[in-house]
């Protein structure tokens, strides 16, 4: 649910001042934002898709020093200011036969434009616009555990709902039914069953049965934030070899979590997973998938790997996904004030204790 209308105003107007007042500290004219993910974070969970497969919206937000502007098309300018975007924003729409006028209304403001997604006359958002946007406020964080438990929710109803007998595109569309029914866009549902669970890190759903087990996961989105999860059922008793495997996989994620916890760079964590999948005798496993990282408004801000200098910060959310064949754990938490992780996509947000190895329903 979203925050009240004065919640989410003071959330927006904070925002806005701050980049304001970067604009003023860094001697720029205007802060220009056109991906979907940046207009959400500046809008306070606003939307600007139609279609959800475009990385950029039907509006685009322009921040100068002294005004917050939408700008986007006269098909769009009545639905988002009713239904998007809060009144502290000003619109200026043109028509849709002209998609070259937003260019040229930005190229007026002044010479410096940072932008998300710069033309050849602007300039690419700098590092501390990025930290900006994935460091929480109190707000969002409560949005984030609304989604989160949402989110948990409907993957456990698809599961419920599935049959052996049924296509893994089943599965797929009773978790996008179960996602829709709580207002979270189903950006990504992928389904395996047994056989296929084995074979493939992104199985995307097909017509195969699911048989004796069946994985679910979904990166799902609502006012702009997104919930990864991974879930799995096991119409039988798992064998010792799923058991085991789902066991190391559990404890790869906890090695994440406590590198997480520790702070320092995704390449740090990174190294700290590798370390732990050849103490497990899966040393290259951590090649056959990446492992996760920094989540928020996009499904990841980045990605773990040797290189990544990225610095874990506090109020930073984190998706980690490690995996075998067969055997796969992933679930969306957030770096609180005092450094310790709080799960968002459950319910028991403290509990870390053998937290979904096997998740089975009669």
């Amino acid at each position: 649910m979203m925050a009240t209308d004065k919640m989410r105003l003071d959330e927006v107007k904070h925002k806005i001042s701050s980049l304001q007042a970067f604009l003023r500290d860094e001697r720029v004219d205007a802060l220009r934002f056109k991906g979907v993910d940046w207009f959400s974070w500046v809008t306070g969970g606003g939307d600007s898709h139609v279609i959800f497969s475009n990385e950029a919206g039907v509006a685009e937000v322009v921040i100068t020093k002294d005004h917050a502007i939408v700008l986007t098309d006269e098909i769009e300018k009545e639905r988002l200011a009713l239904e998007q975007v809060p009144s502290v924003f000003g619109f200026v729409s043109f028509p849709w036969a002209e998609p070259a006028r937003p260019d040229e209304f930005v190229a007026k403001i002044g010479a410096r434009i940072l932008s998300d997604r710069p033309n050849r006359r602007e300039q690419l958002v700098t590092v501390p616009l990025v930290s900006m946007k994935t460091k929480f406020c109190d707000q969002e964080v409560e949005r984030y555990r609304s989604l989160g438990a949402d989110a948990n929710e409907a993957a456990i109803e698809a599961l419920s709902q599935a049959r052996p007998e049924m296509s893994e595109w089943d599965l797929a569309g009773l978790a996008a039914k179960a996602l829709w029914k709580r207002g979270i866009h189903p950006l990504l549902t992928l389904a395996a069953g047994e056989r296929r669970v084995q074979v493939h890190r992104h199985p995307v759903a097909s017509a195969e049965k699911l048989e004796r087990h069946a994985m679910l996961v979904i990166c799902g989105r609502r006012h702009g934030l997104f919930a990864n999860l991974t879930r799995h059922r096991y119409f039988e008793e798992p064998s010792s070899r799923e058991r085991e495997r789902m066991q190391a996989v559990a404890e790869v994620e906890s090695e994440a979590f406590a590198a997480t916890e520790a702070r320092g760079s995704l390449a740090d964590v990174y190294a700290r997973l590798r370390l732990k999948y050849a103490s497990l005798g899966f040393a290259n496993e951590i090649e056959r998938h990446h492992q996760g990282g920094p989540t928020g408004y996009l499904s990841r801000e980045s990605i773990a790997n040797p290189t990544n200098s990225w610095r874990i910060e506090p109020r930073q959310a984190f998706a980690w996904n490690p995996s075998l064949p067969g055997a796969k754990m992933e679930d969306t938490v957030w770096l609180n004030d005092a450094g310790k992780l709080e799960i968002l996509t459950s319910k028991d947000r403290a509990n870390f204790t053998n937290r979904g190895i096997i998740e089975r329903w009669s």
